[in-house]
């Protein structure tokens, strides 16, 4: 069984999510930026626990990191074009 991670991420998590909301309301473009590198970044966590078979399942780590970095991506450029 893949035991739970009750780091440091978890407790970050909640702020990094309010500051997009905040950046959606006050600049939605900035906001969309700041989701997609928030995706980028969650893709990135997903590959780091897809090597290290721990945290999650290797098959849910590499679905999820696929979906992130392709949403991720898509976020990104719909903000700057």
């Amino acid at each position: 069984m893949v035991e739970a991670d009750q780091g440091r991420p978890a407790r970050v998590a909640p702020l990094v999510l309010a500051a997009t909301l905040v950046c959606a309301v006050i600049a939605p473009r900035w906001g969309i930026l700041l989701a997609g590198v928030g995706f980028l970044v969650h893709g990135v966590w997903d590959a780091c626990h897809f090597r290290a078979k721990k945290v999650v399942h290797r098959s849910y780590a590499e679905f999820c990191g696929v979906v992130d970095l392709v949403v991720g991506t898509a976020l990104i450029v719909a903000a700057l074009v």
